[in-house]
C-alpha cells in the first residue's frame, strides 16, 4: 500500500493520512508513504516509523524528472493499491504509473470542496485511472459528480476518522486543565477551536458572546486558534483579538494547540460556527471528548450532527440562534449531558480511524478480487 500527499503544510488531511498508514499499518498491510520531501508529515511519518519517498517536484519544471524517478520507485514497489489524498499528485502519479506498468490500482479521497469543472481532455485522461473516488461528505460528493469527469458509480461518500483512544474523556484530568487555564469549577465555559480564516466563524461566536455575557454571569468564552501566513488571515485575527479585549476578561484567546484534547475536555460547550466546512474533524473530536457540541447548520456538518440527538444546529452565520441555542444549554445542563453520551456514541460507531481503515481496505480486497 502506497498513501500519496503531497500537501506542504501540516493540519486535518495530513493527520488524517498519516492516522491512516498507521491504521493500516496495525492491520498487517506493508504501508508506505509518498510525501513532499521536507515537510512536517515526512517528519512525523519518519517518528512513527513510515517509509516515506518524494512524490512531487519543488518546482514545476522537475516534473518530468519526478515522474521518471516516481515510475521507478513505483516498479521496485509494485504496490497493490495506490491511495492519493491530494488531487494534485495525480498530475504526477497517474503519468508514473503508466510508464511503470505496475497494474496498481488507484484510488483517490477527496478532503476538500471543488469548485472547478475539470471536463478537458486531461482531467479525463487522469480520472479515467481511478478505480474509486471517495468524498469524505455527502457535500463533497455532490460536488464531484458536477465537476469531475467520474461517473456516477465511481464515487463514494467515506468519512475521515479520529483516534477515539487519544480523544477519551477518560485520559484527560479536566479539573488539572481548568486549574491550569485559570477557570474556576463554577465557570460555564463555551469554547471553539479553529484555523482563523472568515468562514471558520469566530466572529459569529463573538457576536453570540456579547449577547450572553450580560445575562449569564457564569459564562466564559474561549477561542483557540491561529491565523497563516496569509494577511488577510493576520488581520483578521487582529481584528478579532481587539473584540475579545473589549468584551472584557471572561473572554479569552489561546494559540493553536499540539493537544486540542485538553481544551474539549475543558469546555462545558464546544461550538463550531463555519459557514462551510467539508467535513468538520475538530467537531467530531469535540464529540468524542463527550461535549455537547453546537453547530452551523452548513455542508459537511449535516453529516455529522442531527439536532437534538447528538448536538444542536442552528442557520450558519446568526449570531442571534447561537445565542439562544447556548443559553438552551447553560440553562438546562440536563440536555447538554444527554447530548454528550449519544454524541460519543456517535463518533465510536461512525469515525474510529480503524474502522474507517477496515472499510478503505474491504473496499480495495473486493475489488481485487473482481478484477
Amino acid at each position: 500500500m502506497l498513501l500519496s500527499c503531497g500537501a506542504s503544510g501540516w493540519g486535518g488531511l495530513e493527520g488524517e493520512v498519516l492516522l491512516l498508514a498507521e491504521a493500516y499499518r496495525r492491520r498487517g498491510v506493508a504501508t508506505a508513504l509518498l510525501v513532499q520531501p521536507e515537510t512536517p508529515l515526512t517528519w512525523r511519518a519518519q517518528e512513527a516509523g513510515l517509509d516515506s519517498h518524494p512524490l512531487l517536484p519543488r518546482r514545476r519544471a522537475d516534473a518530468a524528472g519526478s515522474v521518471l524517478a516516481l515510475a521507478r520507485e513505483l516498479r521496485r514497489a509494485r504496490p497493490s493499491f495506490l491511495h492519493v489524498h491530494e488531487g494534485r499528485d495525480l498530475r504526477v502519479l497517474v503519468p508514473a504509473l503508466v510508464m511503470a506498468r505496475t497494474g496498481s490500482a488507484l484510488y483517490v479521497t477527496r478532503h476538500m470542496g471543488l469548485r472547478h469543472v475539470r471536463h478537458d481532455p486531461w482531467h479525463r485522461w487522469i480520472y479515467g485511472r481511478v478505480r474509486r473516488f471517495y468524498a469524505i461528505s455527502r457535500h463533497v460528493a455532490e460536488e464531484a459528480r458536477r465537476v469531475l469527469p467520474l461517473p456516477p458509480e465511481r464515487i463514494f461518500v467515506r468519512p475521515p476518522g479520529i483516534d477515539t483512544g487519544r480523544f477519551d474523556p477518560a485520559r484527560v484530568d479536566r479539573a488539572e486543565v481548568r486549574a491550569r487555564l485559570g477557570w474556576a469549577p463554577s465557570d460555564f465555559v463555551i469554547g471553539m477551536l479553529g484555523r482563523v480564516t472568515a468562514h471558520k466563524g469566530q466572529a459569529d461566536l463573538l457576536e453570540a458572546a456579547s449577547h450572553l455575557l450580560p445575562t449569564h454571569p457564569r459564562i466564559r468564552f474561549s477561542f483557540v486558534g491561529s491565523a497563516g501566513r496569509d494577511a488577510s488571515e493576520q488581520a483578521l485575527e487582529a481584528e478579532l483579538l481587539r473584540r475579545v479585549r473589549a468584551l472584557g476578561p471572561r473572554v479569552s484567546w489561546h494559540p493553536a494547540t499540539e493537544r486540542p484534547e485538553e481544551f474539549y475536555a475543558a469546555f462545558d460547550v464546544f461550538v463550531f460556527p463555519s459557514h462551510v466546512e467539508a467535513f468538520g474533524l475538530a467537531l467530531v473530536e469535540a464529540m468524542a471528548m463527550r461535549r455537547p457540541v453546537i453547530a452551523a447548520a452548513a455542508a459537511g456538518v449535516l453529516d455529522i450532527v442531527t439536532d437534538g440527538r447528538d448536538g444542536l444546529l442552528y442557520s450558519p452565520g446568526s449570531a442571534t440562534e447561537l445565542a439562544e441555542r447556548i443559553a438552551c444549554l447553560v440553562d438546562h445542563p440536563e440536555t447538554g449531558a444527554s447530548l454528550a453520551i449519544r454524541a460519543r456514541e456517535r463518533v465510536l460507531g461512525n469515525w474510529d480511524i480503524n474502522k474507517v481503515a477496515g472499510l478503505y481496505l474491504e473496499d480495495f480486497q473486493n475489488d481485487a478480487m473482481i478484477t
